[in-house]
């Protein structure tokens, strides 16, 4: 099944939720922009389920803020009905280790897209 409009809006909206709400520490709403057994994994590590989610929320708020999050530039793919959002933050990771290490590789999971930098 072929993405809508509206599923494009609620994909939109969906990551706005989360960025908004890690950035200004709503541990519980950010949550609840996963599903109740969802994954958050960065290059820190990897948290399962909700409990996790909320630990690692909780922990990154302890920290003096660094940064808000701003996504422009919207790609959402269809992928066979299950819309996603391509990791813009993973890109700007790999290009940070390429220039720090001469390459890097970031994969991201379930919808086959992968990117390299140098």
């Amino acid at each position: 099944m072929a993405l809508i409009a509206d599923d494009y809006i609620e994909i939109q909206m969906l990551g706005a939720r989360y960025n908004h709400a890690l950035d200004f520490h709503d541990h519980e709403s950010w949550a609840d922009t996963f599903v109740s057994d969802g994954s958050f994994i960065s290059p820190q590590g990897r948290w399962d389920g909700r409990e996790a989610l909320l630990e690692f929320s909780r922990g990154s708020a302890a920290g003096p803020l660094a940064a808000r999050h701003w996504t422009n530039n919207w790609v959402i793919d269809g992928d066979g009905g299950m819309g996603h959002w391509p990791c813009y933050e993973g890109t700007h990771w790999a290009i940070a280790r390429a220039k720090e290490h001469g390459t890097a590789a970031l994969t991201t999971r379930n919808h086959f897209h992968f990117g390299g930098a140098s």
